[in-house]
This record gives structure tokens, sequence and C-alpha cells, in this order.
């Protein structure tokens, strides 16, 4: 059997129904903390998509939230995932519109939910190294 992938985009979005400014960091190794964590996620969408099976004995799902937006234009992926122990860091490319850009005129809350190897914690960072948000178990 082919080895994990060292991660996997479970979902991705402009819609979270988190509704903080502050960025957000969660991490899950079980069933019942992923399900809290997947209903902020996509509870904005109808119908609400199933959560998508992980196998938590050597899996871990990890999302960040941006937070709230005052307007489209807003976005994120994934450039990289490292391991270093029972730490994963995740590097995220944002990206926001330029000033005096033509934008959707609505409430934006972009996120990205990962399942990872297995991890007691998670720190999310951008592209130049500035820490975004962390979680722990």
């Amino acid at each position: 059997m082919p080895p994990a992938p060292i991660f996997r985009v479970l979902g991705q979005g402009t819609q979270a129904a988190y509704q903080e400014e502050a960025p957000l960091a969660l991490l899950a190794n079980d069933p019942t903390s992923f399900n809290r964590l997947w209903a902020l996620a996509v509870g904005n969408q109808l119908p609400r998509p199933a959560a998508p099976a992980v196998d938590f004995r050597n899996r871990s799902v990890a999302a960040f939230f941006w937070g709230l937006k005052p307007t489209g234009g807003y976005g994120l992926k994934v450039v990289g995932v490292t391991y270093a122990g029972e730490r994963a860091r995740v590097v995220l490319s944002l990206s926001a519109p330029k000033p005096g850009a033509i934008t959707t005129q609505a409430l934006t809350s972009p996120y990205v939910v990962l399942e990872l190897q297995k991890v007691r914690r998670v720190v999310f960072a951008d592209t130049s190294g500035k820490v975004l948000a962390e979680a722990r178990d």
C-alpha cells in the first residue's frame, strides 16, 4: 500500500460559518472535534456537505479560518506542509484584492480544512514566515 500523502485538502472556500475577524486555527484528533470543526467550515452551505472519512488512528484534521473579510477577493492556498515530531507547519499564500479593485460587496470568511499526519500541534504561517494562528490537541 502506498504511504499516506503529506496532506490532503478536505475543504476550502470563502463562506465559512466562522464570523470573527481574528484568524483561527483548529486541530481535531477525534470524530467529535472534527464534526465541530467541519460545521464551522461548511455551516453556511446548503445542503451541508457531509464530512469526509478520516482515520484518526494515524491522521489529524487542521483548519485555518482567516476571519471575516469586508468584500470578496480574499483567498488562501496551501503552499506546503512540513512536520517536526508531533508538530505540523502549514504555509499559506494569502491573497487580498488590490486597492480600487472591483469586488463582490459581501462579507466573506476564507478557510481551508486539511487532513495531516497525526500531530498534537499545528502552526499556520504565511509565506514570509509570520505565524497567523496555531492550535494544539
